[in-house]
C-alpha cells in the first residue's frame, strides 16, 4: 500500500471514535506482523501494576498507539503503523495473561461491535488474533536464557531503577532459576524468581514486584 494511502488511513483512524481499537482491526501482512513481533518492545512499567483497571489498560493502549503514529509520521511512512500497533499491543496483552484471566482483546473491548462498525468479519479477526498469539508464544515464550538476563537493569513497577542482575541461582536438580542476585549501589540482594516479572527481560530490564518486601 502506498505511503500516501496509509497516511490517509492513519489520519482517519486517529479521528475516529473507534480509536485505538480500529488500528487493531486493520488487515495487515503476516510477514510484517512476524517482523514486529520479534522486536524488543519497551513495555510500559505501569502494565506491571497488580490492580490495573480496564480503563487504565485502555488508556495505556491508546497512548502506545499514538506513539506509533507519531513514529510513523516522523519516519515519513517507513514503518507499517497497523502491524506495529498490533504486534506491540498483543505483546502487552500476552504479558498480562500470566497475571490475570485474559483471553484476548475481547476481554477489554467489544470486538464484535468494533468489527461490525469497521466492516471487518469476526472470522478474519479471530484468525489473525490466533496467528499473532502463536507468533508471540514462538518468539516471546519459554524460559529466558542466562545470557539475556545477566546484567539487566532491575526497576520497580513505576520505572524507578534499583540495580542490575549480578548473578543467577539455579536449582541443581532441575536447572530452573531460583533467585537473582541484584546488585545495588550499596549491597547484594537475593530476589526469588516469584518476586520479579521475569518475562519482561525483552523490555531490557527485570521488573521487581514489591521493592519494600525485598530491598
Amino acid at each position: 500500500m502506498k505511503t500516501e494511502i496509509i497516511s490517509e488511513r492513519v489520519h482517519n483512524h486517529l479521528r475516529s471514535r473507534l480509536f485505538p481499537w480500529n488500528f487493531l482491526m486493520e488487515p495487515v501482512d503476516d510477514a510484517a506482523i512476524e517482523r514486529f513481533i520479534q522486536k524488543d518492545f519497551m513495555i510500559p512499567p505501569k502494565i506491571m501494576e497488580e490492580n490495573l483497571s480496564e480503563e487504565e489498560l485502555s488508556d495505556i493502549i491508546c497512548d502506545e498507539v499514538k506513539k506509533i503514529t507519531n513514529e510513523f509520521f516522523t519516519r515519513k511512512g517507513k514503518i507499517d503503523p497497523f502491524a506495529y500497533a498490533q504486534a506491540l499491543i498483543y505483546t502487552i496483552l500476552y504479558d498480562l495473561k500470566s497475571r490475570r484471566e485474559l483471553n484476548g482483546l475481547s476481554d477489554i473491548v467489544d470486538t464484535k461491535a468494533i468489527a461490525r462498525l469497521t466492516g471487518i468479519s469476526m472470522d478474519s479477526f479471530e484468525r489473525k488474533e490466533t496467528y499473532i498469539w502463536q507468533l508471540i508464544r514462538q518468539y516471546k515464550g519459554g524460559k529466558k536464557s542466562a545470557k539475556k538476563i545477566f546484567g539487566k537493569k532491575v526497576i520497580c513497577t513505576d520505572g524507578t531503577p534499583i540495580g542490575n542482575v549480578h548473578d543467577i541461582v539455579y536449582d541443581d536438580r532441575t536447572g530452573d532459576m531460583l533467585e537473582l542476585k541484584i546488585k545495588t549501589d550499596e549491597k547484594l540482594f537475593n530476589i526469588p524468581i516469584d518476586g520479579i516479572y521475569l518475562k519482561n527481560v525483552y523490555n531490557n530490564c527485570v521488573i521487581l514486584k514489591d521493592v519494600n518486601r525485598y530491598i
